[in-house]
């Protein structure tokens, strides 16, 4: 028996998939400004979560960095990892469904203001014209099934800003995009804003990657604190670290508050969305 006649007895591939997220040690779970889907909840990281891989319409996972500088960036990166959760903001229709996303935005902001009352923070005015907007990172992982490949998962990378894409085979990086080294990453990233600009948001403004992941593959959605991190490891202790957001996500958590506290790593928000390809009957 064939290879693909082994795996197409086996059935469709499977992505198993699951986030944790560490705020910087002087904020709380409530306060962080990051957001993914899957949405790692309160405690910092979610159960691991199985989904057989569809031939037609992909799995998509997110992260979603709010900028810490400008108004209430936790809301609007939340609104935008909502949006990809949902299929309503894609790569290919980004100048269409942007906008809708931000009227979203303006429509949360007029319903605070509403219920408010007198009492108007700076979340609600952002949503006013010609207020200061909000603004975040946005990472993309589409996966599906590989067509007549059964032993492959076609996956797509598209993201604006600095937070991006690790490739992981055989306990090796296999791959990483859109930067392959820490001293790549700009210093004043292009953000996602909650106010529409007046030349707006293209497809072409995103880097895109896509490729075929095989039995096993890790792929790995990281802001950018820990995406420069895990390049400055050796693969295999970046491989263990991402392994054990399956197996020890509580102690994970810990470990990177830890190296936050003693400055091992820049002080800020943290993010991954890890994602491998399993076959279920194998």
């Amino acid at each position: 028996m064939s290879v693909a006649d082994r795996f197409s007895r086996r059935g469709p591939l499977t992505l198993r998939s699951a986030a944790l997220q560490v705020p910087a040690s002087h904020k709380n779970a409530a306060s962080c400004e990051d957001a993914a889907v899957p949405d790692p909840g309160r405690k910092g990281y979610s159960r691991p979560k199985r989904v057989r891989l569809p031939s037609s319409q992909p799995v998509r996972l997110a992260v979603a960095d709010g900028a810490s500088t400008s108004s209430h960036a936790r809301e609007w990166s939340r609104l935008l990892a909502d949006a990809v959760s949902e299929g309503v903001l894609t790569h290919a229709g980004v100048r269409e469904q942007l906008p809708l996303v931000q009227a979203r935005w303006r429509d949360r902001c007029a319903a605070r203001r509403r219920t408010q009352g007198s009492v108007v923070s700076k979340l609600f005015r952002t949503g006013a014209p010609g207020a200061a907007p909000s603004l975040s990172t946005l990472g993309v992982l589409e996966v599906s099934s590989s067509g007549d490949k059964p032993a492959r998962a076609a996956w797509r990378f598209w993201g604006l800003g600095d937070s991006g894409l690790l490739w992981f085979r055989g306990g090796a990086l296999h791959g990483a995009f859109p930067y392959t080294a820490a001293d790549q990453f700009p210093r004043t990233p292009m953000l996602l804003s909650s106010v529409a600009t007046p030349n707006g948001i293209a497809p072409e403004d995103f880097a895109v990657a896509r490729g075929e992941a095989a039995e096993g593959d890790l792929l790995v959605l990281a802001t950018d604190e820990i995406y420069r991190r895990l390049l400055g490891l050796e693969p295999a202790t970046a491989h263990e670290w991402l392994d054990a957001i399956w197996r020890r996500p509580a102690s994970m958590v810990r470990a990177i508050r830890a190296m936050q506290q003693i400055r091992e790593m820049d002080d800020d928000d943290v993010t991954i969305v890890v994602a491998r390809i399993i076959n279920p009957d194998g």
